[in-house]
């Protein structure tokens, strides 16, 4: 399933990257002297946008609490090595602050 089209702007003056793993987006965007923006998290929250930035060579799954993210591609099996996860838009708990051992965030840097 496709998601919508991003609006026009809706990622204008935002720099998309990854955090390393275990990594919160507020690190990954203070590392690169930026903030990151909540408000432009749900942007990110689709496979469409994790396939631009990943190859999610296992696929992609909506998953509550998990993502926007990639699974590192060592990881081991149980944690889904090269995974991407969005969350389901209604009930999203999108957040700077989400971080899991084994997941690269998709984090949406700001100035």
């Amino acid at each position: 399933m496709l998601s919508d089209p991003l609006p026009p702007g809706a990622l204008d003056d935002v720099e998309v990257m990854t955090g390393d793993k275990n990594e919160t987006c507020d690190t990954a965007c203070a590392v690169r002297n930026k903030r990151c923006s909540a408000d432009h998290l749900r942007w990110l929250n689709s496979c469409d946008r994790l396939r631009e930035h990943h190859g999610c060579e296992a696929g992609c799954e909506v998953a509550q609490g998990l993502g926007p993210c990639y699974v590192d591609g060592n990881a081991p099996k149980t944690d889904r090595p090269a995974m991407c996860f969005a969350q389901p838009p209604a009930t999203a708990n999108l957040s700077c602050k989400n971080r899991n051992t084994q997941h690269m965030m998709l984090c949406p840097c700001v100035s």
